[in-house]
């Protein structure tokens, strides 16, 4: 984690030089006290490679698709894109993969998650385009996917079938 916060605050910096490289390690340590991030309870063994591999390639997939979609409805005026809130209930009980699964949505075009209620297992996702029932259902197979992707990639089997 440490490694890639300091590569995201190069890549805002936009060089690699000494200081910003020395910023970045006192910035990561002094968030690391101040949040105490979680632990992912996985050891690196436990890690899929083939799983990893399929679910950044997923991701590029999603990235890409809903970005043209977005971009399609842009040209074509706000009037054509019709949103959606669309409530998916989450299998998984790590707090981690809860996040990972939040971000990952979160960074696609077109997707925001706007609600978590963790005692009900419940998000809610906006999503664009979503016209009818048949779209919120495709928005929250999509969510559900995503989940199932990450649990492979840890190594943890479905805690919990949805129902």
């Amino acid at each position: 984690m440490a490694a890639w916060l300091l590569l995201v605050w190069m890549a805002l910096w936009g060089r690699a030089d000494l200081a910003v490289v020395a910023g970045g390690i006192v910035v990561i340590a002094l968030t690391y006290l101040a949040t105490r991030f979680p632990a992912l309870p996985v050891s690196p063994g436990r890690i899929g490679p083939v799983a990893l591999v399929r679910a950044l390639g997923a991701f590029v997939a999603d990235l890409v698709v809903s970005s043209a979609v977005i971009g399609w409805y842009a040209l074509r005026g706000a009037k054509a894109v019709r949103g959606g809130i669309v409530e998916v209930r989450f299998r998984s009980t790590s707090d981690v993969m809860l996040i990972m699964v939040v971000n990952s949505i979160s960074l696609r075009p077109g997707s925001l998650v706007l609600d978590v209620h963790r005692a009900e297992s419940l998000l809610y996702v906006h999503a664009m385009p979503v016209h009818d029932r048949a779209g919120a259902e495709r928005v929250r197979n999509e969510v559900l996917e995503t989940e199932r992707r990450l649990m492979r990639v840890f190594g943890r089997p479905l805690e919990k079938e949805a129902p």
